[in-house]
């Protein structure tokens, strides 16, 4: 029998996905941002400012989920260290 809070992760996962990548279709800021060529600080605001919008497109996932998700799209090289908070 499938898991239905697997299912709905994979749901939440992909409809955050699908969003982040419309947004970087749009905003210049972002893919440089994920693409690594600007500094630390700049990837930092990216996500922070990904994190906020997300939090009102999506009000009835875990803030807890869509950071880690924005995190992993934003900063796929990990160029900047995570948040503990």
């Amino acid at each position: 029998m499938i898991d239905p809070t697997a299912l709905r992760d994979t749901a939440d996962h992909d409809m955050v996905m699908s969003w982040l990548q419309d947004r970087e279709l749009k905003d210049h800021k972002l893919g440089d941002a994920r693409s690594g060529k600007v500094g630390t600080f700049d990837i930092t605001m990216a996500i922070d400012r990904m994190r906020k919008k997300a939090y009102g497109v999506f009000p009835d996932i875990d803030p807890g989920v869509i950071d880690t998700l924005v995190r992993d799209y934003v900063d796929p090289l990990k160029l900047t260290p995570a948040r503990n908070a």
